[in-house]
């Protein structure tokens, strides 16, 4: 089963296995466009630092260990495609874990999230349904559950 799912303004089909992943890039696109609002109203760095970190911690890291755990296993660890996305995730995990030059470090967040969603959409993902029999969608479907995004709303900066 296939569905249709719009990311960035951008339409992709995918499989049901790889449908709750894509959800979850939504959620992530919709925290870099919470970061930009953060910057266009002068709201204090830090909190758009604490917004995001706990959007890391919830979300963020949650799934890109789970791709690395259940997803580019299947298409090979040594493809260079999935490598370029394993140090996009060290990246990532690096940028959350800065806590100095704020303005830099979520200027970054935002560009190498919404570049990595992108490539992971358009490349890993085609190559991951190119590549995965019955068996590889069904670990997928047993380990990596549609998480419902409950927004954290202590401190709704972007509104």
């Amino acid at each position: 089963m296939v569905k249709k799912i719009k990311i960035n303004q951008v339409d992709y089909i995918r499989t049901e296995a790889l449908l709750s992943i894509s959800e979850e890039h939504q959620y992530s696109m919709l925290l870099c466009q919470k970061i930009r609002e953060g910057f266009r109203k002068g709201i204090d760095l830090k909190r758009i630092k604490r917004y995001a970190d706990w959007f890391f911690e919830t979300y963020l890291n949650p799934l890109i260990t789970h791709e690395e755990q259940f997803v580019f296993p299947v298409i090979g660890m040594k493809n260079p495609r999935v490598k370029r996305a394993l140090a996009n995730h060290r990246r990532l995990r690096r940028l959350f874990n800065q806590t100095i030059d704020l303005n830099k470090t979520l200027n970054y967040i935002d560009e190498e999230l919404q570049q990595h969603v992108s490539y992971e959409q358009r490349i890993i993902f085609n190559g991951f349904e190119n590549k995965a029999n019955e068996a590889d969608l069904a670990i997928i479907k047993k380990n990596i559950q549609k998480k419902i995004f409950e927004d954290n709303l202590e401190d709704v900066f972007w509104v």
